[in-house]
C-alpha cells in the first residue's frame, strides 16, 4: 500500500502488481537484439525530475512547477 497526499485528503493506494525484470529483460534485448525500449530514457529522466521536485517541495513547503 502507497499513500497520496493532496492538498484536499490523504488516502491509501493499493500497489500495483509488478516485475522490474521485465525492464532489466527489455533492455537486455535493446542491447542484443535491436528490441524498442519500454522506457524511454527521456520518460526515466522525466520520472527522476518529478521524484526530485516532489522532495523540494515537501522541503520548502510550496508548490514547485515542472519545468
Amino acid at each position: 500500500w502507497g499513500k497520496l497526499n493532496t492538498l484536499d485528503e490523504e488516502k491509501k493506494l493499493k500497489s500495483e502488481p509488478g516485475d522490474y525484470r521485465k525492464i532489466y529483460e527489455n533492455i537486455y534485448r535493446a542491447l542484443t537484439q535491436n528490441e524498442d525500449l519500454l522506457v524511454t530514457p527521456e520518460q526515466a529522466r522525466d520520472v527522476i525530475k518529478v521524484i526530485e521536485l516532489a522532495c523540494q517541495s515537501h522541503s520548502a513547503k510550496r508548490v514547485l512547477e515542472f519545468k
